[in-house]
C-alpha cells in the first residue's frame, strides 16, 4: 500500500462515525445553531459532533460547560493561511467539565485555549467516566493566577494528546484514573506580580494517587526545571500508589538546584518522588533521556512507543516508532478502543475491523526508530478518534506492541463550512 493512500482511508473509516452536527459561532450572520457552546452541549446527543467557530477573540471567547455524554467538540478558525500543521482553535474560557461518561461512549475536546482572569479562574474536571475521554490540542494558559486547577478522577480511560498545560503552582491531579500523556508539554506558568491574584505556594507537576500514568513524546517540568526560580525547586511527579511509565522520547525533569551547573542530572532535584505507604513503581525505558530519580527504585525496560504530530486536514505531518533495535514495526490505523496499560506490555488500542496497514518497515539498529511522512487530504473526518499503534518484531523473536497514539483532524485552514 503506497504511503499517500492511508490518510484517505482515515476518511473513510471513520466517515459514517458522527450522527448531527451542531453549530456555534458568536458572530452575526453566521447561521450557526448557537452562539454558546453550552446551549450545543444541551441539544447534542450521543455521536454527534460540535463545531466552535473561531473568531479571533473579537467576540471574546465561548463560555465552557460540562459535558455527560458521548461527542466531539472541534474547535477551529475558517480561512487560516495554510501551510502548516499547528492547528487552528477557538478560545474557552470558565470551567470545562466532563463528568460521568458512560461506559461505551467517549468524549473528544479538540483545537481549543483557555485562560482566564475572572475570580473564579479556569479548570478542567474529568470525573467518573467510565468511557474514553480525549483531549486534543488544548493550550491550557493558567496565567500564574490562582484557581486554575487540572484534576482527572476516577476515570478509565483519559488521553492528554498534543496539548499544552501551563499550570500555576498546583499540579495536574490524577486520582484512581488510568491516564496517556502523549506529544504534551505540562510545565508551570511564572505567578503574576501584585496586584493580581499570582500564586505564592508551589506543588509538584502532577500529583498520582492510585493512578496509572504514560508518557510518551512528552516533557513534563517541575517548577524551576529549565533556570533558577524564586521557588524551592520541585519534583515533576509525586506518586502514591501508583504506576508511572515513561517512554523512550519522553523528559521528566525535575527543578534546577541553585549553584549547581545546570548541565548534568544531578543539578536537578529528583524527577519522581514517593510518598503515602502503598506500593509504587516507575518504568523508564533504556532511552529515556538522563534524570536524576534520586533514592526511588526505578526499573529500565524496553518501552516501545507510536507518536506523532498534530494532525490538520490538507496539511504533511509525521508519525515516529521507536521499537526494538534493528527489529521491525507493521504500523497499523483504525479506530480507537480503549487502551489498558500494563508495565510490560500494551493491549491493541484500534478496532481490528477498521484497522489496516501504514507501512511495515526495518528499525534503525542503533535507535530503533523509524519515520514517516504524510499527507491528510481535506476530506478528512475532523474530531473523529482514530489510533496509531505498530507491532513489534525484535531481532531475537519477540512480538510486542507500542504504546499507541491516538489521533484527530484538526480543520482544514482554509476551508469555509
Amino acid at each position: 500500500m503506497r504511503l499517500s493512500t492511508v490518510p484517505v482511508l482515515v476518511f473513510l473509516v471513520g466517515g459514517l462515525a458522527s450522527q448531527s452536527i451542531w453549530k456555534v459561532s458568536n458572530v452575526p450572520g453566521s447561521g450557526a445553531h448557537f452562539t454558546d457552546l453550552p446551549q450545543a452541549v444541551a441539544v447534542a446527543a450521543p455521536g454527534d459532533s460540535i463545531w466552535v467557530y473561531g473568531s479571533g477573540g473579537v467576540n471574546g471567547p465561548y463560555m465552557a460547560t460540562t459535558i455527560d455524554k458521548g461527542i466531539s467538540i472541534i474547535g477551529f478558525m475558517a480561512g487560516v493561511t495554510p501551510g502548516s500543521n499547528v492547528p487552528s482553535e477557538s478560545p474557552l474560557h470558565g470551567h470545562l467539565s466532563i463528568v460521568g461518561v458512560p461506559a461505551g461512549q467517549r468524549v473528544v475536546v479538540s483545537n481549543f485555549f483557555m485562560n482566564s482572569l475572572s475570580s473564579q479562574g479556569g479548570a478542567i474536571m474529568v470525573m467518573d467516566c467510565l468511557g474514553s475521554v480525549i483531549l486534543e490540542d488544548l493550550y491550557f494558559n493558567s496565567l500564574g493566577i490562582v484557581n486554575q486547577p487540572i484534576r482527572i478522577e476516577r476515570s478509565v480511560d483519559v488521553t492528554l494528546r498534543g496539548c499544552h498545560l501551563e499550570m500555576s503552582g498546583d499540579p495536574l491531579y490524577v486520582i484512581d484514573s488510568s491516564v496517556l500523556i502523549t506529544t504534551g508539554l505540562i510545565q508551570h506558568r511564572d505567578p503574576l506580580p501584585w496586584p493580581f491574584p499570582g500564586y505564592t505556594t508551589t506543588r509538584e507537576t502532577i500529583s498520582l494517587q492510585r493512578a496509572n500514568l504514560t508518557i510518551s513524546g512528552s516533557i513534563v517540568a517541575a517548577i524551576g526545571a529549565w533556570s533558577l526560580y524564586g521557588y524551592p525547586p520541585r519534583n515533576a511527579v509525586v506518586m502514591d500508589t501508583s504506576t508511572l511509565r515513561i517512554s523512550p522520547s519522553s523528559l521528566v525533569r525535575g527543578g534546577y538546584i541553585p549553584g549547581t551547573p545546570g548541565t548534568t542530572p544531578t543539578s536537578f532535584v529528583p524527577s519522581v518522588a514517593f510518598t503515602g505507604t502503598g506500593p509504587n513503581a516507575v518504568y523508564k525505558d533504556w532511552r529515556t533521556p538522563a534524570a536524576n530519580y534520586g533514592t526511588v527504585p526505578v526499573t529500565t525496560t524496553w518501552l516501545h512507543e507510536t507518536f506523532h504530530d498534530w494532525v490538520v486536514a490538507d496539511e504533511l505531518f509525521n508519525i515516529r516508532v521507536n521499537g526494538p533495535l534493528g527489529g521491525f514495526a507493521l504500523l497499523a490505523l483504525g479506530d480507537y478502543v480503549p487502551w489498558t496499560q500494563s508495565p510490560w506490555g500494551n493491549s491493541l488500542a484500534l478496532d481490528p475491523m477498521t484497522a489496516f496497514l501504514v507501512g511495515f518497515v526495518p528499525l534503525n539498529a542503533a535507535t530503533g526508530n523509524y519515520q514517516w511522512t504524510l499527507h491528510c487530504p481535506s476530506t478528512a473526518l475532523n474530531g473523529h478518534a482514530f489510533a496509531l499503534q505498530a507491532l513489534t518484531l525484535s531481532q531475537q523473536g519477540e512480538i510486542g506492541l507500542t504504546i499507541p497514539s491516538p489521533l484527530t483532524v484538526a480543520w482544514d485552514k482554509d476551508r469555509i463550512p
